[in-house]
């Protein structure tokens, strides 16, 4: 029930005159539709004795009924707690220590009426609360949420007591002093916050100080700053917690999937992983794994298309991995041709604005999910195999047409609101209105998906830069971003400077009136002999061009129907970007200059990137020109062509700085020219005259050169020499230090042989800190080169451990050549080395099914014990059976062990030792129906599916038990890592091809789906030996290593000897020390290095160290001579003699 009141006494009045109705309306009981809270306060006083009381209810305090007739008769008093009465007229004591009670009487009435309750917007500590008019309650009053969006400031006790109407206690958090601000005016007043949600209540005490009981109700509700409606009555901070779910981490997930199409009649490209450095391997699977758990990315085993990633690696040993989609699906692609907002249109829509809030979506094009079809085009190539993307990823050249469709369907609709790609605009005529129009946008970004990335909003702004212009509240400006370029250019302090201004001047030579009369005073200055004088003739002139070079007659507006070109160029004072039109007729308009100085670390960097920084400094300068738009990208330093060509793709050892910046244009859709210096003057004098330093771009770029700067100084660090002593002894060595300068001024058309090593790789050369760098490799200098190796060479690693360690840290030329004399001619190294290289034999047959034919073979005795070693041919399943004493009894039991479990096998393959030679043995096969082949005697090669295993136990069981520990706990951790580790040959873990699943480990890493290997295996057991053989050629006197069977016979040692003769065709007599022992081809490799003992005796006795045993035919010494048969030979009777 609301009425116009002429004077604050009335409203008094009329909330007495309510009270009273709304006692004697208790009876009612019908009501209408819609609440109203009405508010009454009261003095509550002590009970009155007189006689009078007797006439009133003693249930409710009405004078009006008998209390048998009364309605709460039978109510709980929440006072007492005792049954007949309410509250208000409770007889029971209540101790309290405060002196008065107030009270705050609330009934709710249900009124026909369409109004809604004043509300007045007040600034409280800088918070917005919205508070509703109540003339009846003597305090104000704020509820729980307000306290907590002004930061939970510290509250005091509350001095009185409240309590409801009905007498129940209301109960309040406390009190503060608070500033408050409203109509201009700055006031500190105290405020009571409640302990529940409710409205917060504007009562009589701030009535009074802040003078609106000096106002009708008139004209308190046609003031602008009360609003009955809805949106109005919420704050930007309400707004943030109403739709908390659009800020929250992570990516969200648009409603609406993206599709792409593809050109007819195009040929899928599938592109190969490309080679990448071990150091990134592990860090690659990471960022892999979080990808799939993030849901971008989806494992997948076949493909038509793939493309090849690029890895950036970040501080700390992080990396990033993205899509390198320039080298054939963005070429492919049929570019959606959804048209782009013009700017005029979002113009008239912004008009009659007076704040502006502009909102960022987190990692946009990532919020936008693929549909099925289009998932099949884009799929990277890993070494872990192939990842196809899910959600719409950074690069693709259809994406910002796709994405400004997405924003135009979920904007259409709302005034006040613009979008261009991933800028939202919203404006309002008013502070409640825009609120109001910010809730409209965040309903429909909240029912769409997305999510927002608030620390890069900004909201209730009074003007915003757009597209090249500002826009505030008195209309639309052009931007001083856009001429500041020419405006501020210095003017020239020598010829060379001089050059480069006329060079820009030139270029718009048709567009300036009188423009060769004007230079004459600084052509003057060009003159042979003639002394540099900028007098004030040249500074007019000076002058005056530049004005003409930013008025309507050089410069046009922005059309996004023109071709775009972008011109860049650096030199060693800063960097120059030109955007410009190109029209039909040739001509060009420009839009808008850019130029910076370099900072100091920029002036260090190497040509090259000095050119490329000039690029991306224009692109990110006119970055709202140029996304989404097909645009020309011109510089005049021709190595740029392939590095950032589109069709090229990304150089996996380009220099980190590069490949960076290689990855911000992939976001783009261009095409890069090559032109000429001398035909580049617009961007050049830019370049030669910047304005200053951009701290917006430097800013950023800061960052960028802090986390490379860390990241060699992290590998740097790592070495054994520190980056101080290589840029040093840099300086000092004749070729590095010529590579060193030529990287800073730029390198010649051709270069010496010396040089030629850096020559091929000058492109992907970089500086820091006085070294050259080659990715993330130092250049080492030539006298550290020897040390290095040796540093490397310290534990006797072999070649690929060193070439890997080389590879993460450093370079120089002929680095693994190096490497590879170095072990070779290492005793060590050659003398523990494994067996060389076999010579051919013929493969096993293939098998088709697990645990079909089975390899056996004992190693031992080893630490005491016996080891049974059981391989499965198709899967590579290993089986480990410890014994002490290995009897064909104990072989059968844990055969029959295996096959309780998995079957029986078709196929058993061992050696000739006596546990598989036993008639026992030959038995239990025939029993089993199982075909038990035996190799031949002395040639283990022929069971080298079982050897080789013996070889992989015995290393696990030395290394696991290196700092103690018991045999069953290693071998059962080794046999556990083992069958869940991909193997080589098959490239699945044994466990998912024998037992058709992979097991779960603790590292709980996912593998791709099992697949059948049939054709894999095949080839391989096919060219198993031929492939990966090779002929070995011994000749008299020359220098071995053999086998050494004294001792142990089945320990592999290696012997320093001297071939003496042939005998046969693979067997060599060999001279080792007094003696001279046969042996096998197999059995001897080369040495390089000589001992005192190399001289050949020929009449030393032959001898052989090893006893007779069927397990070594090659050094059987109780052989016999060959004799001719006696027996009596018959002629042969050939049929046709018959006949």
């Amino acid at each position: 029930m609301q009425r116009n009141l002429e004077t604050f006494e009335l409203t008094i009045n009329m909330a007495k005159t309510i009270e009273s109705i709304l006692i004697e309306g208790s009876k009612i009981n019908k009501f209408s539709s819609e609440e109203l809270n009405l508010n009454k306060i009261n003095q509550s006083r002590k009970q009155s004795t007189d006689h009078q009381q007797q006439s009133i209810c003693l249930s409710c305090g009405s004078n009006n009924h008998h209390r048998s007739q009364c309605r709460f008769r039978n109510v709980t008093c929440h006072k007492c707690k005792k049954e007949g009465h309410i509250a208000k007229v409770c007889r029971s004591k209540f101790v309290s220590n405060q002196n008065k009670v107030n009270t705050i009487s609330s009934v709710s009435q249900k009124l026909i009426t369409d109004e809604h309750a004043i509300r007045i917007p007040i600034h409280v500590d800088g918070v917005n609360v919205n508070f509703e008019l109540d003339t009846g309650s003597p305090i104000r009053v704020i509820n729980t949420h307000v306290w907590e969006l002004m930061g939970k400031p510290k509250l005091y006790p509350i001095k009185l007591n409240y309590s409801s109407f009905s007498g129940h206690p209301i109960f309040l958090k406390g009190e503060k002093m608070v500033n408050v601000n409203y109509n201009d005016g700055e006031l500190k007043l105290k405020l009571i916050v409640g302990n529940k949600i409710g409205n917060n209540i504007l009562g009589r005490n701030w009535i009074n100080i802040l003078n609106l009981n000096r106002q009708t109700l008139d004209d308190i509700a046609s003031n602008s700053s009360i609003q009955n409606i809805n949106v109005g009555d919420k704050s930007l901070n309400e707004l943030f917690i109403d739709y908390d779910d659009i800020f929250k981490d992570g990516l969200g997930c648009c409603k609406v999937k993206a599709h792409l199409y593809v050109k007819p009649d195009v040929m899928p490209k599938f592109c190969n992983p490309r080679s990448l450095p071990f150091a990134y391997r592990e860090a690659v699977e990471n960022d892999l794994n979080r990808l799939v758990t993030e849901g971008v990315l989806e494992p997948i085993t076949v493909s038509k298309w793939a493309a090849p990633i690029v890895v950036v690696p970040k501080p700390g040993g992080k990396i990033r991995i993205y899509a390198d989609l320039s080298t054939g699906v963005n070429q492919a692609l049929n570019i959606n041709q959804y048209p782009l907002p013009k700017p005029n249109d979002l113009f008239v829509a912004l008009n009659g604005g007076m704040l502006f809030s502009k909102i960022d979506l987190s990692e946009a094009y990532l919020q936008v999910e693929l549909d099925d079809t289009s998932k099949e085009l884009l799929v990277i190539n890993t070494h872990k195999g192939l990842f196809r993307y899910n959600r719409l990823p950074f690069g693709v050249a259809s994406a910002p047409s796709i994405f400004q469709e997405i924003m135009n369907k979920m904007l259409s609709g709302l005034e006040a609101t613009v979008c261009y790609l991933d800028d939202i605009i919203i404006t309002g005529k008013n502070k409640i209105d825009h609120l109001n129009n910010l809730s409209k946008v965040f309903a429909r970004i909240k029912d769409y998906g997305f999510h927002i990335n608030k620390n890069k909003c900004k909201f209730l702004q009074n003007h915003v830069e757009y597209l090249g212009f500002i826009v505030d509240k008195n209309g639309v400006h052009t931007s001083p971003s856009k001429t500041q370029a020419i405006i501020n250019m210095p003017e020239p302090k020598n010829i060379s400077q001089l050059r480069s201004f006329l060079g820009m001047v030139n270029h718009y030579a048709k567009f300036i009136p009188q423009l060769s009369h004007r230079l004459l005073p600084l052509y003057s200055l060009l003159k042979k002999d003639t002394q540099w004088n900028w007098n004030a003739d040249c500074d007019k002139n000076f002058r005056n061009i530049k004005q003409n070079l930013i008025s309507p007659i050089v410069l046009t507006h922005y059309d996004p129907s023109l071709p775009l070109v972008l011109a860049a160029d650096a030199s060693s004072a800063g960097v120059g970007a030109v955007l410009y039109h190109r029209y039909p007729d040739g001509s060009e308009k420009v839009i808008a200059h850019a130029s910076k100085t370099l900072t100091t670390t920029e002036r260090n960097y190497a040509q090259i990137e000095k050119e490329a920084l000039a690029l991306i400094y224009g692109v990110k300068k006119f970055d709202q020109f140029l996304r989404d738009r097909r645009f020309t990208l011109l510089t005049d330093h021709k190595p740029l062509i392939t590095i950032f060509g589109p069709k090229k793709g990304i150089p996996t050892t380009s220099a980190n700085r590069l490949q960076r910046w290689a990855l911000c244009l992939m976001g783009y859709v261009y095409d890069i020219e090559y032109r000429s210096t001398h035909n580049f003057g617009h961007a050049d004098g830019l370049s030669r005259l910047p304005v200053g330093p951009d701290k917006e771009f430097d800013n950023h770029n800061s960052n960028e050169i802090s986390s490379i700067t860390v990241i060699q100084q992290e590998l740097q660090e790592q070495l054994p020499l520190r980056a101080a002593q290589i840029a040093k002894a840099t300086r000092k060595d004749p070729i590095l230090i010529q590579v060193y300068n030529y990287k800073l001024s730029g390198w010649p058309l051709s270069s010496t042989d010396n040089l030629q090593p850096y020559y091929r790789i000058r492109n992907e050369l970089s500086t820091l800190h006085g070294c050259i760098t080659w990715g993330v490799r130092t250049v080492i200098p030539s006298c550290f080169c020897k040390y290095l190796l040796n540093y490397l060479h310290l534990s006797h690693p072999g070649m690929s451990r060193m070439k890997v360690d080389a590879r993460r840290y450093f370079w120089w030329p002929l680095i693994d050549k190096e490497i590879e004399d170095i072990v070779r001619k290492c005793p060590n190294c050659t003398e523990n080395s494994k067996q060389p290289i076999k010579v051919p034999l013929a493969s096993w047959p293939v098998s088709d099914q697990p645990w079909k034919r089975i390899h056996i073979d004992f190693m031992g005795k080893f630490m005491g014990l016996y080891f049974l070693i059981i391989v499965d041919a198709y899967s590579k399943w290993l089986e480990v059976f410890t014994m002490h004493h290995p009897s064909t009894k104990t072989t059968i039991d844990a055969l029959s062990s295996l096959f309780s479990r998995y079957g029986l096998c078709e196929t058993i393959v061992s050696d000739n030792g006596s546990q598989f030679t036993s008639t026992e043995f030959s038995d239990f096969c025939v029993r089993n129906g199982i075909k038990h082949i035996t190799t031949s005697p002395g040639h283990p090669q022929s069971n080298g599916q079982a050897e080789r295993y013996v070889d992989i136990v015995k290393s696990a069981l030395k290394k696991g038990l290196y700092n103690g520990g018991k045999i069953s706990d290693v071998l059962l951790r080794f046999l556990f890592c083992y069958r869940t580790t991909p193997h080589a040959t098959t490239n699945l873990s044994p466990a998912e091809l024998f037992i058709k699943r992979q097991f779960l480990t603790v590292l709980d890493l996912l593998r791709p789906d099992t697949f059948d290997p049939s054709y894999t295996v095949r080839c391989r057991y096919q060219n198993n030996f031929d492939q990966h053989t090779e002929e070995r050629y011994f000749i008299k006197n020359n220098k071995v290593l053999v086998r050494d069977f004294r001792n142990n016979p089945t320990n592999i040692k290696w012997t320093p000897g001297i071939l003496i003769d042939r005998q046969g065709s693979r067997i060599w007599t060999v001279k080792v020390g007094n003696d001279t022992w046969r042996r096998h081809e197999n059995q001897m490799k080369h040495r390089e290095w000589s001992t005192d003992e190399d001289i050949i005796v020929l009449d030393t006795k032959t001898t052989d160290p090893m006893k007779s045993s069927t397990t070594s035919i090659s050094s059987d010494s109780s052989s016999t001579n060959l004799r001719c048969s006696s027996r009596i030979k018959k002629p042969v009777k050939r049929l046709i003699e018959e006949i």
